[in-house]
């Protein structure tokens, strides 16, 4: 049996037995007490073959309710592929519960180009110097908290300077992703 036709039968049986008119918030609020059922299979040391069956049923039937019944079960399986795609770029910690983890949430990259350009319309300079980057770090330090700003002379050869700009390097503290950018 494929997936498509698990949905079908599971279907059938869930709408001859719950009614056909639900939606998929029932199964979804009974999928989170299959799931306690699952966690007290591995508290005793019970064989939870039943209960994956019972989340796997109840989640198809949720997915079905609410995509219709003709959703073809392969866009489940694509929207698992996408979000793993979003997860492997994620950075994750342990919890206070040990073997539980979440993903640490750092820095939205897309306020870096915002915050860039409030910073750009305030710092006026005729001369770059270490004020300058200063002042262009503590602005972007309070646009960007969670960051580390780097906008020094490290950052800034010569090159740089002497073409009229400032480089600075935004790292996100807990990513370690970065955008460097020039003002």
């Amino acid at each position: 049996m494929n997936l498509n036709e698990l949905k079908d039968k599971a279907g059938k049986v869930s709408d001859d037995m719950f009614g056909r008119e639900r939606g998929p918030i029932g199964p979804v609020k009974k999928l989170r007490d299959e799931v306690d059922e699952l966690l007290e299979c591995f508290e005793t040391g019970e064989d939870p073959g039943e209960e994956f069956a019972d989340c796997l049923l109840i989640l198809i039937d949720a997915y079905r309710k609410h995509y219709g019944d003709d959703v073809d079960m392969q866009k489940l399986i694509d929207d698992g592929s996408d979000k793993l795609d979003v997860v492997m770029k994620r950075v994750y910690k342990e919890t206070d519960t040990p073997g539980v983890f979440q993903h640490v949430k750092g820095l939205d990259m897309n306020k870096v180009p915002i915050a860039h350009s409030e910073v750009f319309n305030h710092v006026v300079y005729d001369v770059i110097d270490s004020e300058t980057w200063n002042k262009i770090k503590s602005y972007l330090w309070i646009k960007l908290p969670g960051c580390t700003i780097k906008c020094d002379e490290e950052n800034n050869p010569t090159d740089v300077i002497d073409s009229g700009h400032v480089h600075a390097r935004v790292t996100d503290d807990t990513t370690k992703e970065y955008i460097d950018l020039i003002f």
